[in-house]
């Protein structure tokens, strides 16, 4: 009898040592994956309406890979927004980082972002890696927003001011 219930706790044991390794492997693979980009992962930025444009919720997906091939990639989200409406997204780079305050620098960028019958809209924007030649290394301030029709039309949404680390 007593070698059976050593087996028994032998088979629990074994089991649990399996599960035990198995998370273990899935948590390093996630720390892996997450550290990829040591400096700068990415960020979730919320947008906010300007004046009295409607909005359920919005937000900027701001991801650095900072790879040869993509630097960077945004991925831009209204939700209730005003419906049938195309938006150009200004991001507006401050240096050195100021908290958005000051004059900010030109950044060469022309995306849009449309919504539909409802307001919903959402597009991927990715940057080359000359995009953002000169910066690496620098810490930045950014506030996006987005402009109804064109560059010079007026401010619908924008975002807090976000900190940026480049490398």
């Amino acid at each position: 009898m007593f070698r059976f219930l050593q087996q028994k706790n032998s088979d629990k044991f074994g089991k649990l040592a399996v599960a035990t390794l198995l998370v273990a492997l899935i948590l390093t693979a996630l720390v892996s994956a997450v550290s990829a980009d040591g400096v700068y992962q990415s960020d979730h930025v919320e947008y906010h309406p300007v004046g009295a444009q409607p909005l359920r919720s919005g937000f900027v997906q701001n991801i650095h890979p900072n790879g040869p091939q993509l630097y960077a990639i945004e991925r831009h989200t209204l939700n209730g927004a005003s419906p049938n409406t195309d938006y150009f997204i200004k991001p507006l780079i401050y240096l050195p980082a100021s908290d958005c305050t000051g004059e900010p620098i030109p950044f060469p960028v022309e995306f849009s972002l449309s919504t539909n019958g409802v307001g919903n809209g959402t597009t991927l924007t990715t940057l080359p890696p000359e995009a953002a030649e000169g910066l690496a290394g620098l810490t930045i301030n950014v506030r996006w927003q987005l402009l109804v029709g064109a560059a010079d039309g007026p401010v619908a949404y924008e975002t807090e001011c976000a900190v940026v680390i480049l490398d």
